[in-house]
């Protein structure tokens, strides 16, 4: 069937959920390069090869910036290398990204190369010993309170490297062990472990902002779900199926933030990540956001407001995406948590394809709820329902202010994390949390559009035109016969042409007594909700 929008309303807004997706997956593909901390205990048992090395990059406080602790900070490195003869070496440095312009040289490639070429060590290049790391000789050796460089000769097939470093300074602080081309070390087996304590415990410098953020979040959560409740009592006569399913979203959210709260606080008290806490935290995340997304697809397509229950192909098409998106993005979130906590090495190639089937279904998502919705609210105001119709034109307000607060937000990362990462460290915890800000917000504004109220007993679902094939709904036909009736009523008001209670009262007997089923089968009830 033909949808009818108004002169080209139906491309206008199928071209602007286009835009939303296009713009979506863009933005995200250029987020891809976030700099990533570790921090906590980690172990090794790896080989370090020829012209390899092992980094750590950790955010660090001192005692007297640090906003919560009082335990001295440190770096600890207990390490064991070993091969299989004598002879070659391999390099620990430990200095903080104030001294980064000292450690190593920018190649013809972006990036930043540490080991002595053969350009690098013939003159008139700046020299440097081949099979070494490039340094600033002559910074160096005058020793620095923040760097500390080791040349770990293998005199014996087995050398020790350990070492406990004060943290004074609050900064980034890197640790690196390579083996540089040329070093004679060839293969390298490194056993032991790292261990980085702040003046509150093993949690990254950059995260600390996560435990404090995720009580409040399940807090205000917990609260939401009181009042909300409360609403649910009072007016429990004629409850609606969309509010219960937002009953259990709203519950829900508490368990998710307390999760994740007590993966960060584990983790910060021990040092070594839980995998099976950390994946259940972040399945949770991923369930509520799943079941978000299917809830808020399935009221643009009408559900509960026009139609009881979707049709089966698209149920289907909603239990299809759902299951997608939840194994992609658990799969994806887990990993990320994962190697932010371990010293877990994941290929950018493995995190490209890892990413890139969430950005698409991401993709689909945005398209399908505009596209949907806007088609709820073109049929809505063909069918005259304004009550209605106000109930999906607020949703809309709502998801384009998310949608435009989403784009600015990522525009603002982008900048700052391609620019101005390293010294705003500090607050890299707010990018994260500002997305569960900001789906509790998106999910208080929709809990408040269709929130409990008195007329919940009138509020009946109305099922308008279908245009799919094979779905349940009303014919064109009836429409039109129900908007001529509408119609032809307004033109009876405007004229004055009004019945008094004698033959109003006539014609009701007559019409009762002449046809049991007389009148507009299709005629809507319209109620005053959510105003």
């Amino acid at each position: 069937m033909e949808t009818r929008m108004g002169r080209g309303g139906l491309q206008t807004r199928q071209s602007f959920a286009g835009l939303v997706a296009i713009v979506a997956v863009v933005c995200s593909v250029l987020l891809l390069g976030a700099v990533e901390v570790q921090a906590g205990i980690f172990d090794y048992n790896d080989g370090l090869n020829s012209n390899s090395r092992i980094l750590e990059r950790v955010a660090m406080w001192s005692v007297k910036d640090s906003p919560i602790g009082s335990n001295e900070p440190y770096a600890k490195f207990e390490l064991t290398l070993s091969k299989h003869n004598r002879g070659g070496h391999v390099e620990a440095l430990f200095f903080s990204i104030s001294e980064l312009e000292n450690v190593g040289y920018d190649g013809p490639a972006y990036g930043r190369y540490l080991c002595c070429d053969h350009g690098m060590h013939r003159p008139p290049a700046h020299p440097c010993p081949y099979g070494e790391v490039a340094l600033n000789r002559d910074y160096y050796n005058h020793s620095s309170p923040t760097f500390h460089y080791s040349k770990l000769n293998f005199l014996t097939s087995t050398v020790t490297y350990s070492h406990v470093f004060p943290i004074n300074e609050t900064d980034l602080y890197y640790f690196i062990l390579v083996n540089c081309m040329g070093s004679g070390a060839n293969t390298v087996t490194v056993l032991g472990e790292t261990k980085w304590m702040n003046p509150y415990g093993y949690l990254n410098g950059d995260e600390l902002g996560f435990l404090p953020f995720y009580m409040v979040m399940a807090i205000v959560y917990l609260v939401t779900t009181v009042a909300w409740g409360f609403l649910l009592y009072r007016f429990r006569d004629g409850l609606l199926g969309l509010q219960h399913c937002l009953t259990a979203l709203i519950a829900f959210g508490i368990v998710e933030q307390l999760l994740m709260w007590f993966d960060f606080y584990r983790y910060n008290d021990e040092g070594t990540v839980s995998v099976p806490l950390t994946v259940i935290a972040v399945a949770a995340t991923t369930l509520k956001q799943t079941f978000a997304r299917l809830l808020l697809l399935a009221v643009c397509m009408g559900y509960g407001v026009v139609k009881k229950k979707l049709h089966w192909g698209a149920s289907l098409s909603l239990a299809i995406y759902g299951v997608l998106f939840y194994l992609f993005a658990e799969v994806s979130e887990s990993a990320d948590a994962l190697q932010d906590k371990t010293s877990l090495p994941i290929s950018p190639v493995v995190t490209v394809f890892t990413l890139m089937p969430v950005f698409l279904l991401d993709a689909v998502y945005y398209m399908w709820v505009f596209t949907a919705l806007f088609r709820m609210i073109s049929l809505l105001g063909q069918s005259g329902q304004p009550a209605k119709l106000s109930l999906y034109r607020k949703l809309a307000l709502v998801l384009i202010a998310a949608f435009f607060f989403s784009l600015s937000m990522i525009t603002l990362e982008f900048v700052v994390l391609g620019f101005f990462a390293d010294g705003l460290w500090k607050i890299w915890w707010v990018w994260d949390s500002y997305w569960m800000f900001l789906n509790y917000v998106i999910l208080l504004a929709i809990a408040l559009i269709w929130r409990p109220n008195p007329n919940n007993g009138r509020y009946a679902y109305e099922e308008l035109v279908s245009n799919v094939p094979g779905e349940e709904g009303e014919t064109g036909d009836d429409v039109n016969m129900e908007m001529e009736d509408m119609q032809a009523h307004h033109r009876d008001t405007s004229l004055g042409i009004e019945e008094d209670e004698f033959s109003r009262q006539t014609s009701d007997d007559l019409s009762d007594s002449s046809s049991p089923n007389s009148g507009n089968p299709y005629k809507s009830k319209e109620e005053s909700y959510g105003a």
